[in-house]
């Protein structure tokens, strides 16, 4: 029985190594292909959100109030009855505002301070 030697496989085949550089690159590149008009097709202009607004508003039934919350430092939107001062829908809802406050209230309590 022979042995007979065999080359290095894949010999004639070069590889590369993606080095950080190499990656930061390529994304780089991707992210100056990306059409800036596609990007902008996505947002609504602020003349047509306060048309809607208006919409809402006409019939004299809804109002629109903004509030900033001091809290969670993010702008509340609330459409109120007219009639009743009932809040009929609040954006975002209060569940979520309780809850980023009490995430921002547990924010480092995770850190071990005694060692």
């Amino acid at each position: 029985m022979g042995v007979e030697a065999v080359g290095n496989i894949g010999a004639g085949v070069p590889t590369t190594a993606t080095t950080g550089q190499q990656v930061d690159q390529d994304r780089r590149r991707v992210a100056d292909t990306v059409d800036e008009a596609s990007i902008n097709k996505n947002l609504v202009a602020p003349e047509e959100v306060l048309n809607k607004i208006k919409g809402l508003t006409d019939g004299g039934q809804h109002s629109v109030r903004f509030e900033m919350n001091a809290d969670i430092g993010k702008l509340i939107i609330s459409i109120v009855d007219q009639e009743s001062g009932e809040t009929i829908r609040q954006l975002p809802p209060e569940e979520v505002i309780n809850s980023s406050v009490y995430l921002k209230e547990l924010r480092g309590s995770l850190l071990d301070t005694e060692s």
